[in-house]
């Protein structure tokens, strides 16, 4: 993932921008859930957001050095496997077991078609009165 998203303005990375964009609004979803898990519903991204609104301002950058050490210590110190695992290396997500906290039924479906049909990476769809996540189309290569 942060191979991915450094790599961005790259050739090679503007042919992955749209699993960069997709991969990186899951694995933030994904955080966001574990973090309200991990402080019974009180701190997510959010929170942290605003925090780190609050510390540095509209001019002060934050250290990239630092950022994921900074960002463990806002959170929970189990957030740091989380990073190291789906982060700063890419070890694929069960979606079916993180969306289960939060009441989203994962059922992969392998895409019809050629896959170069546009897309928002995933479909929401109705499926015995639940809204359900029918597609979600990533290809890291």
């Amino acid at each position: 993932m942060l191979k991915l998203s450094n790599e961005w303005h790259t050739a090679e990375g503007g042919q992955q921008y749209g699993n960069i964009y997709q991969l990186g609004a899951l694995t933030a979803a994904i955080l966001d859930i574990r973090m309200l898990q991990l402080s019974e519903g009180q701190h997510g991204l959010r929170e942290v957001y605003l925090d780190f609104v609050k510390k540095y301002g509209k001019w002060r950058p934050f250290d990239n050095d630092t950022f994921f050490d900074e960002f463990i210590a806002s959170t929970h110190p189990e957030i740091r496997s989380f990073i190291k695992n789906h982060i700063e290396s890419y070890t694929p997500f069960n979606y079916a077991a993180e969306f289960l906290p939060v009441g989203i039924s994962y059922l992969p479906v392998v895409p019809e078609g050629t896959g170069n049909d546009p897309s928002l990476g995933f479909t929401i769809g109705p499926r015995n009165n639940e809204y359900i996540v029918e597609k979600v189309l990533l290809q890291i290569r």
